[in-house]
């Protein structure tokens, strides 16, 4: 193998090697969510409620939201340039949300579970696991 081949597989591995190592993994708990959705007349109304979702998030492999999600982990997570992670997952006509930061003050995350007929906000604070 010539040595260009070989500087080639050796930067391959070490890049995929460097994405695995790098996860986190968050402990997620909200304390209310805003509710956007229609009634009857089809007309958007609006509603608060203080149930708490939980939500594991491992960025390399996905998330789960109690309740909501299959078990197991779905959707993908990705890195963003403001300094936390992005997160997403479709299932039939709902794309669910999570943006994960760190900030000097603690872990934060905001979840929208966005529909046609409902548009769903959350937020709270996650604990590195």
């Amino acid at each position: 193998m010539s040595g260009f081949k070989i500087r080639n597989l050796l930067t391959m591995i070490v890049l995929c090697s460097a994405s695995e190592s790098f996860a986190e993994n968050y402990i997620c708990q909200s304390e209310k969510q805003f509710y956007l959705h229609k009634d009857s007349s089809n007309s958007w109304i609006s509603d608060v409620k203080s149930e708490s979702v939980n939500m594991v998030i491992d960025t390399s492999r996905g998330f789960n939201l109690g309740g909501i999600t299959p078990k197991g982990l779905v959707g993908t997570c990705r890195y963003s340039s403001y300094g936390g992670y992005f997160c997403t997952w479709k299932d039939n006509n709902t794309l669910f949300q999570i943006i994960v930061e760190e900030l000097a003050n603690g872990i934060f995350f905001t979840y929208t579970d966005l529909s046609s007929t409902r548009i769903m906000n959350s937020d709270g604070s996650c604990i590195k696991d």
